[in-house]
């Protein structure tokens, strides 16, 4: 008889029935009752069911939906953080080198007088032939070199029409706002430019305030003057006090076209042919103050006032939503130079030895700089950009302001007090103070206290941390920590009173590259080392010891395990040593108490290709169970399946189809 299919006979063929409790009146006449039948009624085994329902599906309440939601906003901005600073740097990218094309060069300098061409010949003439420094003669040439540059500022801003609209990033578009309503936050009426239609824009000298700053610095190079781009870069905060944008009048964006913008985005930077380690800043579109147009400043720090101007940034108002992150200058070579101590303060922190990848700002910092060496990889600098680098790194330094307040001393990334430190931070003992406040809570009003550098604080970690990425701490240095702090105890041991343990935490000076464990020999047989649980944990690559190979195949471990076990076929019966390998911990899975994670195994140097065949067979033997077990699984199926149409044909038979 087939297994799989059920005997007609076997099958109760009289439906199912329940027990029909009887009434006080029958119980006296229940035994002398000759069948049993009277006590049995039968069930239907179909009844009317409703054509359809409805499933409502209450809302969810969580207690931290709150702090989620935050989370998720934060992850976004954070995206478009990162995103917006590649974007932008792509984009003073390919703009330079739209501005150096020779149709662009030759366009503009025809566009020129022919007065003014013939002074700015006549000027760089003169300052190659004049080799007398008298202050005289220096102050003659300055003298008409600023009347050149004011000239073609009023030329430009004379000439130039305004008929749309630049760069608006004044806060984040609200939540809950689709693309299809993206238009009532964003205008789309300036179209992106390609290399041909800027070419066009410097023949018919009309666009936006953007590219007009652009252009000027393009036509500074036709007429042989040494100029950059400079570009605040409008990154926006990733705080929780960042504005949100509003929706756009596009009424009044037609008329003000960003004159409501109170700071530019573009600007030009031009070296001073007559002292090369000055500059000129200068901006056409924005500032309405001639002072403000035309800067002379220092390349070198003389002084702070001299190389710092704090004319650029945007100061927040209810006026004003505009923010400034970073200011890249590019050449006409391409080159680009974070020249941001220039025009901002207190970022000092982003010329630390040692970023904290801790914080946004930190990250941020480091994401910026990989981005610009990117850009530079092709850049040779000359003794001129190494030296403004060198003093840019001097003014951020130097430009700082000390917070006053606690909460703004916690929040800083460049200054820290004692009271300010983390549980496994600490100053260094040579570091010195650069002040002393006396720091206001809402609790009270502290003591006086000295303020460190950001970049003199120590971070410790414990021996098992320092382990975990590859290294071991000094004999020398073991009774000398860098701070003794107490771990977090687990719910058992506070609820069990016992004692906090201590901890010693160590400097990355105070350690050295972790030295792998060595395999025993004893009796002339090798040993692979392993610690009290039958494991060895290795979590960097120069861990792995001497004479041993780490293999992380696929279920290694279980196959070798099954292997010593005999419980699959193997031709090879050499006898194998193995090691499980830890390579971290998790504490998900059992309430805080650390489980290992396991990553393949070593096994000794010259058993490797014998362990590697026996994998092979291993999984292949493996993969069999699995094709066996799949199809003992897909013949159970069929044989419920054909065993449920038996007994539905049986009952279509007995009750009817319907």
């Amino acid at each position: 008889m087939n297994p799989f299919f059920v005997d007609e006979e076997s099958e109760d063929e009289s439906p199912k029935r329940r027990k029909v409790e009887p009434s006080l009146e029958e119980e006296s006449d229940s035994e002398s009752s000759d069948s049993s039948e009277g006590d049995l009624e039968d069930i239907p085994l179909q009844s009317n069911q409703p054509d359809n329902f409805t499933i409502q599906i209450l809302p969810l309440k969580r207690s931290n939906e709150k702090k989620l939601r935050a989370l998720e906003d934060r992850r976004k901005k954070l995206s478009i953080h990162y995103l917006g600073m590649v974007s932008y740097l792509l984009h003073i990218h390919f703009r330079n080198r739209w501005m150096n094309q020779k149709a662009v060069v030759k366009t503009l300098r025809k566009n020129l007088p022919e007065t003014i061409t013939k002074k700015i010949s006549k000027l760089k003439k003169k300052i190659r032939t004049d080799k007398e420094s008298t202050p005289k003669n220096t102050e003659d040439i300055y003298s008409q070199l600023r009347f050149i540059i004011n000239y073609l500022v009023k030329w430009f801003r004379h000439n130039y029409e305004i008929i749309s609209t630049g760069i608006r990033v004044l806060g984040y578009i609200p939540n809950g706002v689709g693309s299809s309503s993206y238009s009532d936050y964003y205008s789309y009426k300036c179209p992106p430019l390609s290399a041909e239609a800027f070419a066009k824009v410097c023949k018919t000298f009309k666009h936006n305030r953007d590219t007009g700053a652009q252009i000027f610095t393009a036509l500074l190079r036709s007429v042989g003057f040494e100029s950059r781009l400079a570009f605040s870069l409008p990154l926006l905060a990733v705080s929780k006090t960042t504005k949100v944008s509003s929706k756009l009048d596009y009424d009044k964006l037609e008329r003000v076209k960003d004159s409501d913008l109170l700071f530019p985005y573009f600007w030009t930077e031009l070296v001073d042919p007559i002292d090369p380690s000055k500059l000129f800043i200068i901006e056409t579109m924005c500032f309405h103050d001639k002072e403000k147009r035309v800067q002379h400043l220092g390349r070198s720090v003389d002084s702070l006032s001299s190389s710092y101007t704090a004319d650029f940034y945007p100061k927040s108002s209810e006026f004003n939503a505009m923010q400034m992150s970073h200011v890249v200058s590019i050449g006409e070579d391409g080159g680009m130079i974070d020249v941001s101590a220039r025009y901002m303060a207190d970022i000092s922190y982003r010329y630390f030895n040692r970023l904290d990848l801790r914080t946004i700002s930190g990250r941020s910092e480091l994401l910026f700089q990989s981005l610009m060496r990117y850009f530079n990889r092709n850049h040779r600098y000359t003794a001129a950009e190494n030296e403004e680098l060198t003093t840019l790194r001097q003014l951020a330094l130097r430009n700082y302001s000390i917070p006053t307040s606690y909460a703004a001393m916690k929040r800083s990334p460049n200054f820290i007090t004692r009271k300010t430190l983390r549980f496994n931070e600490e100053i260094s003992p040579t570091a010195k103070p650069v002040g002393t406040i006396k720091l206001q809570s809402k609790k009270a009003i502290e003591e006086k206290q000295k303020v460190y550098s950001r970049s003199s604080v120590m971070v410790g970690r414990s021996e098992h941390h320092w382990k975990q990425l590859g290294r071991s701490i000094k004999p020398e240095q073991a009774t000398k920590p860098m701070k003794i702090t107490t771990s977090l105890r687990s719910w058992r041991s506070r609820k069990n009173n016992q004692a906090e343990v201590p901890t010693n935490l160590y400097t990355l000076s105070q350690t050295t590259i972790c030295v792998p464990p060595s395999v025993n020999e004893k009796n002339g047989v090798l040993f692979l080392p392993r610690n009290q649980y039958g494991n060895i944990e290795i979590y960097r690559p120069w861990m792995v010891p001497k004479k041993t190979k780490w293999l992380t195949l696929s279920d290694i471990e279980g196959i070798l395990s099954r292997y010593k076990k005999s419980s699959f076929t193997c031709p090879i019966a050499e006898a194998i040593e193995y090691v499980p390998v830890v390579v971290g911990f998790e504490y998900v899975s059992r309430n805080g108490q650390a489980v290992p994670v396991k990553k393949g195994v070593i096994i000794h140097e010259h058993q490797e290709n014998a362990v590697k065949k026996i994998w092979l067979y291993g999984m292949a033997a493996k993969q069999r169970a699995l094709r066996m077990e799949a199809e003992l699984q897909a013949l159970h199926g069929w044989k419920t399946l054909v065993r449920t149409l038996r007994v539905r044909s049986k009952l279509d038979k007995r009750y009817g189809s319907s």
